[in-house]
């Protein structure tokens, strides 16, 4: 399935994000040791692939489309009364005193406890564990969920609905939200407002929210990359490059709100522990530190440095 494809894939089923990150996430980007060992070889068909996204994305589309309005009302209004008990919920602001950017940094923060009623998950996270010998952790983590979801009952019952229809405040809002809303736009349209969102991000410093995104290379790689990345490491292996991007905003998203996003509960780990065992009940720093070759680190620093320098050109 190619990039549109997931991305089509990503919109049907948004009624069920987080379990659909986590199936997406396992096809296109493996992360266990083997496989990044074969991510780093050059792959001739890849590398054509991707010069012909670039090429494409350079190209001029030949039916312009208008520019999506991200300012534009919901198509689907959250009634009011549940929409007075959410807001009432997210306060104190943690991360955002934007209503929507706040509801998505905490069903990212608790990923593990939102996912946890989604079919068949809890059933195969409690095998992942436990074949990791970690089912002390697991136990200590549906603990946590508990209290998570008695502090946020609407949060539970409506997150499938705030990733569509809850309306932002603020422009980072509207760029994410417009992302998984957006239409029959043009390929310099698509590749602007992934680079406008990317940046935005990036300035946030919002760590559950670089984790979120950092799921979703597949997004932000459509029509073509949202920053010269290929240039930044000298190469076109277009799979390795979505790896890059992936490790290098979650290693970012560790670095701020004390690492919240990136404890076993989190959303990165949740992708993780999902497909390989040995990351159940570890913190992403333990996993990535014993897992990811030392060449691949050194690229994810790298990127990791001019993320940080797109962040401040804002």
């Amino acid at each position: 399935m190619d990039k549109r494809g997931f991305h089509k894939m990503f919109l049907i089923v948004i009624a069920l994000i987080i379990a659909v990150l986590i199936l997406i996430y396992v096809v296109v980007t493996p992360r266990t040791r083997e496989a990044l060992h074969r991510l780093s070889q050059p792959e001739t068909d890849t590398a054509v692939q991707t010069e012909h996204i670039s090429r494409e994305s350079q190209q001029p589309s030949q039916t312009e489309t208008p520019k999506t309005d991200i300012n534009a009302d919901t198509e689907t209004v959250i009634p009011q009364k549940t929409l007075n008990s959410l807001l009432e919920e997210l306060q104190p602001h943690t991360y955002s005193t934007d209503p929507y950017l706040e509801a998505r940094s905490i069903l990212s923060e608790n990923a593990f406890c939102f996912a946890d009623d989604a079919d068949g998950f809890s059933s195969h996270m409690h095998q992942a564990f436990k074949k990791a010998n970690r089912l002390n952790e697991y136990k200590q983590l549906q603990q946590h969920c508990r209290g998570i979801l008695t502090a946020y009952p609407t949060l539970q019952s409506t997150f499938e609905e705030i990733y569509l229809n809850l309306k932002p405040t603020s422009k980072t809002g509207q760029l994410l939200q417009a992302m998984i809303k957006r239409g029959n736009e043009s390929r310099s349209v698509m590749q602007s407002h992934n680079e406008q969102t990317l940046r935005a991000l990036l300035k946030s410093q919002n760590g559950p929210l670089l984790a979120e995104q950092a799921g979703m290379p597949f997004m932000y790689f459509n029509p073509g990359e949202p920053a010269p990345i290929s240039q930044w490491i000298n190469s076109r292996n277009y799979r390795y490059i979505e790896q890059l991007f992936t490790l290098s905003l979650t290693r970012l998203a560790c670095q701020y709100q004390g690492g919240a996003a990136c404890q076993p509960g989190g959303m990165a780990m949740l992708i993780l522990c999902a497909q390989d065992p040995a990351a159940c009940g570890l913190d992403f720093s333990s996993y990535y530190q014993q897992n990811i070759l030392p060449g691949m680190q050194k690229d994810v620093d790298i990127l990791v440095e001019k993320f940080e320098v797109m962040a401040e050109s804002m």
